[in-house]
Parts: C-alpha cells; sequence; structure tokens
C-alpha cells in the first residue's frame, strides 16, 4: 500500500509538471459555471509564456482544491465552488464531487469524459487507465457511459435509442472515434436523431 501511494504522489507530480512543460503558446484559467464553459470564459487566467502560471489539480488523490497562480498570486478553489478549468496545455476538465473529467468533446451536444483511475495488482504493478462518462447537458451530473445510461438520459429520443441499438452492441463500443467526422460516433448518432 505504501508503494501505491509513493507511485500516486508521483503521477500527480509527473502530471503537473507535463502539464506544464507540454505548454506552448496556450493559456488556461478556471470556468466558474457552466455558463462559463459554454462562453469559453476563464476566471484567473494562466498565461504560461511567464513561466510562473500554472493550474494544479491533484486528480489521482482525489483532493477537494484546485490551486492556480495567475498573475504572481496564489488561489486555492473548492471544486465544488467551479465548474472546471481548462490547462496550459489546452485540456480541459470538469469537476464534480471533487473529482476531475477529462472533456472530450467540448462544444458538443452530448458531453464525454474520461475520468481517470489508478489500480494496483502488487508492489510494481500499477496502471492507469480511464472509465467513460457522459452528461445530457452542460449542468447535469456525468454518469456512466453505457447504452442503458444513455436511453434512460434521452426518453423521449425513439430515433436516438433504435440508433443506439443498431450500432454500438457493447458499451465499450459508444467511445469509437470516427477519424474521417473528427468526432465520436456516439455523438454523431445523436446529433443524426436531432434532425
Amino acid at each position: 500500500m505504501k508503494t501505491f501511494n509513493h507511485f500516486l504522489m508521483l503521477a500527480c507530480s509527473l502530471f503537473t509538471l507535463s502539464q506544464t512543460a507540454l505548454a506552448q503558446n496556450e493559456s488556461g484559467g478556471i470556468y466558474k459555471t457552466a455558463y462559463d464553459f459554454r462562453q469559453n470564459k476563464l476566471s484567473y487566467a494562466v498565461n504560461v509564456n511567464n513561466g510562473r502560471d500554472k493550474i494544479k489539480s491533484d486528480m489521482l488523490l482525489r483532493e477537494g482544491k484546485v490551486k492556480v497562480i495567475s498573475g504572481g498570486r496564489v488561489y486555492t478553489l473548492d471544486k465544488r465552488d467551479v465548474y472546471g478549468y481548462k490547462s496550459p496545455d489546452g485540456a480541459i476538465y470538469r469537476f464534480y464531487r471533487k473529482n476531475d473529467y477529462k472533456v472530450l468533446n467540448a462544444g458538443e451536444p452530448l458531453t464525454l469524459y474520461a475520468y481517470l483511475q489508478g489500480s494496483s495488482s502488487g508492489r510494481a504493478n500499477m496502471r492507469i487507465y480511464a472509465d467513460y462518462y457522459f452528461s445530457s447537458n452542460l449542468s447535469s451530473a456525468p454518469q456512466h457511459l453505457t447504452i442503458e445510461n444513455l436511453k434512460a438520459a434521452f426518453p423521449g429520443n425513439r430515433k436516438f435509442q433504435e440508433a443506439l441499438d443498431e450500432n454500438f452492441k457493447t458499451d465499450e463500443d459508444l467511445t469509437a472515434y470516427d477519424g474521417t467526422h473528427k468526432m465520436y460516433r456516439l455523438v454523431e448518432t445523436y446529433k443524426n436523431s436531432l434532425k
């Protein structure tokens, strides 16, 4: 267990460093509300060009705080009080119940998320994997990405429910990406059901 905890701290440190190191000319900040996210309105702006600004969220440790260093000032915010953040490398995360959900398709009518988790099957065998979630709108809670949950989230959209049965045989199929149209097949299916 001690090794597992050390690995988690190391992984968080590496993640934070990689966010800063990979950033080029992108900037980030905090989305206070779902409306701010929809409008792409950032608060506590982070400019990576000055080398001091950062956003730190200990995703693997599931801390309830996010720390922002902006313009030489340090802000510690409770994740319950903000919607999410855009990291300096351009990745977008949504907070829900102290957890960070990576937004996979910002700006689409059906939002998909990856939730990073760790598992250990021994002292040195730590594995990071993603569980997938969705929300039917920007304010609704993330739900496990399953065919059953999608049907329950859109009970009035019979066309979408039928398309789910026709196009997706298992829950794992829901994360398929269409490189030609540059979107997740599920999102494309949902958009088509609205026509």
